[in-house]
């Protein structure tokens, strides 16, 4: 398995609130663009997208499955902070 490493400066923007009804787009890529998101794997992926965007009272607008990449468009339903600075 890859070891995850952060990025050096936050993909945050500081001034923005993050509450609200705005939309996210959201990127997620395999490690070194291995063909992992397919078949019975990427069904488990696409499900696990949607039931988490629903337990954190967002809606999933659009998702699409590659086999490297996943690429999503999420709008919040709440108008609460996604996550919390403290």
């Amino acid at each position: 398995m890859t070891q995850f490493t952060p990025r050096k400066s936050s993909p945050r923007l500081s001034d923005f609130p993050y509450r609200g009804h705005h939309g996210y787009f959201v990127a997620i890529n395999t490690a070194d663009r291995q063909r992992e998101l397919v078949g019975e794997f990427a069904e488990t992926c696409a499900g696990t997208l949607l039931e988490s965007a629903a337990k954190s009272s967002f809606e999933a607008m659009a998702y699409c499955l590659m086999p490297i990449t996943c690429t999503s468009s999420f709008t919040a339903r709440r108008l609460t902070p996604i996550w919390s600075s403290t």
